[in-house]
């Protein structure tokens, strides 16, 4: 634990309107596992663009006093019920830890996103995470104002309407914002190429299929077997008009 909890980022809740605010005494707490424990100063980064903000129902935020070193369970605040706020970092970031709280019995299950342990320190939100992967290509703040690529994903559409796997991407980047997705159809870096309907990891965490499960899955997995010919058209067209460019295959929507 650290020395001096007083340094630590305050901790951030919301109210039932999702209000968010920070707790005005105690401290940013995250959760590893079972365990609940404040985050070392090298895990903490500012919050990076592009990422969101979830209300977490019926959980309530787990702080530390910093003049006491104790935990606490906040379940109102000046008359006010109160939940845990958590983020949702962006692509090419890695969470380290989970957001602190106790969940209320018969809470809601969550949709499988990553959410992060949150905080608030000089007027900005901060997180506890990493960035991993120091390519650009799915920075956020990198993509266009005005979605042209949905407009340009919808001209696929009609100009391969037997492709169904230009449809199945054209619905990931209008419908998920997938940034690989996007990409694809504003003509740039990695085409993602989902060929497989079927995994065999059998994954209890998996973010495209959770049949029998209460848990909702965050996409749906893709449902047919591209031909030969309709991932050809996808990986040589945009191999063709981008230099340096790749497709890849393992994409989240086969499972």
């Amino acid at each position: 634990m650290m020395d001096d909890l007083s340094s630590l980022p305050m901790m951030v809740v919301a109210d039932a309107d999702g209000e968010v605010f920070e707790h005005p005494n105690l401290r940013m707490m995250g959760a590893s596992g079972r365990f609940h424990r404040p985050p070392m100063p090298e895990e903490i980064v500012p919050m990076p663009y592009g990422a969101d903000l979830y209300v977490l129902p019926d959980r309530h935020p787990v702080g530390i006093d910093p003049a006491t070193g104790r935990t606490e369970i906040v379940h109102s605040f000046e008359g006010r019920p109160v939940f845990a706020v958590s983020a949702f970092l962006p692509p090419a970031y890695t969470s380290l830890l989970w957001s602190a709280f106790i969940r209320d019995h018969g809470a809601p299950h969550l949709p499988l996103y990553a959410y992060t342990c949150l905080g608030w320190r000089e007027g900005s939100f901060v997180a506890a995470g990493v960035r991993v992967d120091p390519d650009p290509r799915q920075d956020l703040h990198n993509f266009p104002e005005g979605e042209p690529e949905n407009r340009s994903a919808r001209k696929a559409v009609l100009k391969y309407p037997q492709n169904r796997l230009i449809k199945h991407l054209a619905h990931c980047c209008i419908t998920y914002r997938c940034p690989a997705a996007r990409n694809l159809f504003l003509g740039r870096y990695e085409a993602p190429l989902p060929t497989s309907r079927t995994c065999n990891a059998a994954c209890v965490g998996c973010i495209s299929l959770q049949d029998g499960t209460c848990v909702p899955s965050t996409q749906d997995r893709i449902s047919f077997s591209p031909t030969p010919e309709e991932v050809a058209e996808v990986a040589v067209g945009h191999l063709d008009k981008v230099p340096d460019g790749v497709v890849s295959f393992g994409q989240g929507c086969e499972g």
